[in-house]
């Protein structure tokens, strides 16, 4: 027994080690150029890997161009939902300005935290002297750094919640650990927000494992999808299946659930106008990026590419809601409805793989599974260290006649050869657990269709 614990013990550590240096690298790889200088006193990277939390703060607090504008008098548009309080902004003036209420910022209210905490630091820590330090290299730095601390932190508490449903579930081979080494972690680790919104989807998955009867579960259900927009879709399925059969679920769900989405009602109540544009962009500024829908039009906002997108999610849940009702499992449920979310939505931002690929650890049983996962997982890393290469991918492959312009959202794109490869391996790999599920309850389904069917 000891051996054992002791065996256990150095894998974990291990797989910790590794982790952090693997972090570490996404750390290096994603930060801007004038602030390895500043904390390096050197360049590392010369070409750092593209960062929505980097792009947010520069069009935001460094957008020089819009400042030039809207201090001559002229038009501008941007994230900003007053141009004098933009304008006071670009004067130097000292004050923060407050995410939902002076500036629009594509972030869910719990995320928006984080957010608040990484920018605030900066303004709180820089030099009010020269100006607004948010407008300062150094601002940019402090705030780079503060959000990448709450991302290490995140995927600390993630891997312990991890370890954890692992063991409930009865998995106690390293082959599920080894699986968390990937490129997407690097690629991606400090690319944006998932690490944290991980943490809250694994307490959820573990409390529902050991507590169903509990109010707990559904609290970080609730909290999951105020730090990660794709978890409303969990609460839409979780809301069905309530409805649809109010005896399967506590009542305790509605309370538990309605604690999780406050953040909602707080972000509602404190900036009705941060809520309108996020449901304006919902409902008219989905365009399909990534998408499998690419496949059928060039026009990739058009409309009809969304309602087909709506139509085959909702027939998918409907199908599926009936499925995995012959299972307890939340894990299977989970993983299930955000595969079919992510893998037929309008919009499959790389970045969202860091959400699913922990849950599909968990259901990759054969080796071919494993093969799959890896195979999505560089394809998926290719997508974003490409994108902004696709000309020059273009230029490469000449002689297949591929029109020279850089435009890697377009089916005639390399880069979009890799992301449509990649969902056709997540469409199999879906198809593939959704078999071995069937067959493990093809009595139960036998029986479930014969009562459909009105037989005996």
């Amino acid at each position: 027994m000891i051996k054992i614990l002791f065996r256990r013990r150095f894998y974990d550590v291990l797989l910790v080690i590794t982790i952090s240096a693997l972090f570490l690298i996404s750390f290096i790889v994603h930060m801007p150029v004038e602030s390895q200088k500043i904390l390096f006193g050197k360049t590392i990277v010369e070409t750092p890997v593209y960062s929505d939390f980097v792009a947010n703060y520069r069009s935001i607090f460094m957008n020089n161009n819009a400042c030039k504008n809207v201090l001559a008098n002229k038009a501008v548009s941007t994230m900003w939902f007053d141009n004098n309080v933009f304008k006071k902004y670009c004067h130097g003036s000292m004050f923060y300005p407050i995410p939902y209420i002076h500036y629009y910022i594509d972030l869910p209210p719990l995320t928006g935290v984080v957010w608040f905490i990484s920018t605030y630091t900066a303004y709180i820590t820089g030099s009010h002297t020269r100006g607004n330090p948010l407008f300062s290299i150094e601002g940019l730095t402090t705030a780079y750094v503060t959000h990448s601390i709450i991302m290490f932190v995140s995927l600390m508490v993630f891997l312990y919640f991890y370890r954890k449903t692992l063991f409930r579930r009865g998995i106690t081979g390293y082959k599920n650990y080894l699986l968390l080494i990937t490129s997407s972690l690097i690629v991606y680790g400090v690319y944006g927000w998932e690490l944290f919104a991980l943490v809250f989807l694994f307490v959820f998955l573990y409390e529902a494992i050991v507590s169903k009867d509990s109010i707990i579960p559904y609290v970080f259900l609730g909290l999951f999808s105020s730090a990660y927009y794709l978890g409303l879709v969990l609460v839409i399925y979780y809301l069905y299946k309530f409805f649809l059969n109010k005896g399967v679920m506590s009542n305790k769900f509605l309370t538990g659930l309605g604690i999780g989405l406050l953040p909602y009602l707080a972000l509602l109540l404190l900036s009705p106008q941060s809520m309108a544009t996020w449901y304006n962009n919902l409902l008219n500024n989905l365009g399909c990026n990534n998408c499998i829908y690419v496949f059928i039009s060039n026009n990739l906002n058009d409309q009809y590419l969304r309602a087909i997108a709506y139509i085959v999610i909702s027939a998918l849940f409907v199908i599926y809601s009936t499925l995995l009702s012959l299972d307890e499992d939340p894990t299977i449920e989970t993983t299930i409805i955000l595969m079919v979310t992510v893998v037929f939505n309008i919009v499959f931002l790389p970045q969202t793989l860091l959400i699913l690929q922990p849950l599909l650890i968990l259901l990759a049983t054969r080796l071919r599974d494993i093969i799959t996962y890896y195979s999505i997982d560089i394809l998926n890393s290719g997508i974003i260290l490409l994108w902004f290469k696709d000309f020059e991918l273009r230029k490469y492959l000449e002689f297949l006649g591929l029109p020279l312009k850089q435009s890697p959202t377009t089916i005639d794109s390399p880069v979009q050869w890799i992301a449509q490869t990649r969902n056709i391996l997540l469409i199999l790999f879906l198809l593939s657990i959704t078999m071995s599920y069937i067959n493990k309850h093809r009595e139960q389904l036998r029986k479930y269709i014969g009562r459909g069917a009105g037989v005996a």
